[in-house]
């Protein structure tokens, strides 16, 4: 038993050295206070590894390895897009594993992680050989330790839920600051603190979303369309003027807002910004539920902009070119208030360009279902043309990244002017708002302001363009604010609550 607690001790001792290689520099020092949670959290680690291999020397090991792929990841995450490992990234393991492409995992599938993984297991066999089992625990004692250590996890997620551990959670962790708990409280424990308080909120209601900032009259638009284009910006902010959008430049002129977006995350979590345009609401409006919105399929659902436009008889549509159970869109999607949902499945022979359907295509999809419509509608799409990793064997005719993603962009640029060709045909009163979900991940270029991308707004009611319209930056909830009120009725509103 005494070897169990000195191993034990000595991993603990050897795994907060590598939390803190996945802090920021500049990070909080070390709280001696969290010192007793820290040890906690690791010796239920450390006690399940031993009822796993029953030998103490190997369960320190184990411990110590497991916190030093959590921080690797973590590094690893922050090099792509600049913020650590989070509690959400484990709801993501299933689409990393049947994506590795889109998660930037596919080294895992390469030789020489995979030798590396080979020797791993050598070592691994050796070490089982050499080291005796069960002098600590007995292959009974063993079983009971890992059925303890889940079924205490198990107790601890339920009391997170509410009562007294919930409000002691919550008075200890009133909002997220992953920066400065990484660094008081190391990586293992920031993980399981946050994860008890996002359980602690799935059940609470969603707060309603602010009045829209500045002056902005309501449209009573009868056709409403609202696109995220993946990774869309203007290449000015990569100091790439030479990369002209026209039909970027056409809608600002004629937009009645448009300007710099402000958006959640960089280089990836399109969910972030998706949800933020579509509810108004902000990240410390979300608190620990920011980090993925979509995670938590049932519960409380925010009030979106298609229930608000569902009161008032619109047809709800939604469009994405990918997986329905990406990030649960076929749950989440029909709780923010969408009634007809196109996913990949509905592209059928669509055209494609590299991977994914192309954005023309898209932009079709989306005429196409507003001449079909009867009535007023609502139409929300997600693009997929330009989603990464870019890079070789994307397209067969060019292997450069960077030209790549400008290609990508170009054919974006190009499906927004086939869009406001279509609607400036159009004789219903319509609201067009283009937006990119956020920067890309390109090798070797950073983009000038960080996580932010462009937006613009326009309406088409058969009379000449509104615009030059007002450049206002926005961020991405503030636009989901200010749509909302464009939206509006000029009549009184009906009272009532979006499930």
């Amino acid at each position: 038993m005494i070897l169990a607690v000195l191993s034990c001790l000595a991993a603990f001792a050897a795994s907060a050295a590598v939390e803190r290689l996945a802090v920021l520099k500049g990070a909080p020092a070390p709280s001696a206070t969290s010192l007793p949670a820290r040890l906690a959290v690791f010796a239920a680690l450390y006690l399940f590894w031993l009822g796993v291999w029953g030998r103490p020397l190997l369960a320190g090991l184990a411990g110590l390895v497991t916190v030093a792929v959590l921080a690797a990841i973590s590094i690893r995450k922050r090099q792509l897009v600049g913020e650590p490992l989070a509690f959400s990234d484990f709801g993501l393991i299933e689409m990393i594993v049947r994506h590795p492409d889109l998660y930037y995992t596919d080294f895992l599938l390469r030789p020489p992680f995979l030798v590396a993984a080979a020797l791993f297991l050598a070592a691994l066999a050796a070490w089982l050989w050499l080291e005796p089992a069960y002098t600590v625990l007995s292959p009974a004692g063993s079983l009971f330790a890992v059925a303890a250590v889940i079924g205490g996890i198990a107790l601890l997620w339920r009391a997170a839920s509410g009562g007294p551990v919930a409000r002691w959670l919550a008075r200890l962790l009133p909002h997220p600051d992953p920066e400065r708990h990484l660094g008081r409280w190391g990586l293992l424990l920031t993980l399981a603190a946050y994860a008890l308080r996002w359980r602690g909120q799935i059940a609470a209601p969603f707060p309603v979303p602010s009045e829209a900032e500045g002056a902005a009259a309501p449209l009573d638009p009868d056709l409403v369309i609202v696109i995220q284009f993946e990774s869309f910006l203007d290449p000015v902010r990569f100091g790439l003027s030479d990369a002209a959008l026209p039909a970027l430049a056409r809608a600002r002129e004629r937009a009645l807002f448009h300007g710099a977006l402000r958006v959640p995350a960089c280089g990836a979590f399109t969910m972030r910004t998706e949800h933020a345009v579509l509810t108004g609401l902000s990240d410390a409006d979300l608190g620990f539920r920011a980090f993925d919105p979509y995670l938590a399929r049932s519960g409380p659902a925010p009030v979106s902009l298609a229930h608000r436009l569902k009161e008032r008889g619109f047809r709800t549509v939604f469009i994405h070119p990918f997986r329905a159970g990406f990030f649960g869109r076929h749950k989440v999607v029909p709780r923010l208030g969408f009634d007809r949902l196109v996913f990949e499945e509905g592209f059928g022979s669509a055209e494609r360009f590299g991977p994914y359907v192309s954005d023309r295509a898209m932009v079709e999809t989306i005429l196409a279902e507003a001449d079909e419509g009867a009535g007023r509608t609502l139409i929300t799409a997600i693009t997929m043309e330009n989603h990464g990793p870019w890079g070789a064997g994307r397209l067969a005719d060019e292997p450069d990244p960077t030209r790549q993603y400008l290609r990508h962009l170009r054919n974006a640029d190009a499906a927004i002017g086939l869009l406001i060709e279509g609607l400036s045909r159009r004789r219903a009163r319509t609201l067009l708002c283009i937006f990119g979900d956020h920067p890309p991940i390109l090798p070797g270029l950073q983009p000038s302001r960080e996580a932010e991308t462009d937006y613009a707004v326009l309406l088409f009611d058969g009379g000449p363009p509104a615009g030059p319209g007002e450049a206002r930056p926005m961020t991405a909830d503030g636009l989901g604010r200010l749509l909302a009120r464009l939206c509006a009725s000029a009549e009184p509103a009906r009272t009532g609550a979006a499930a």
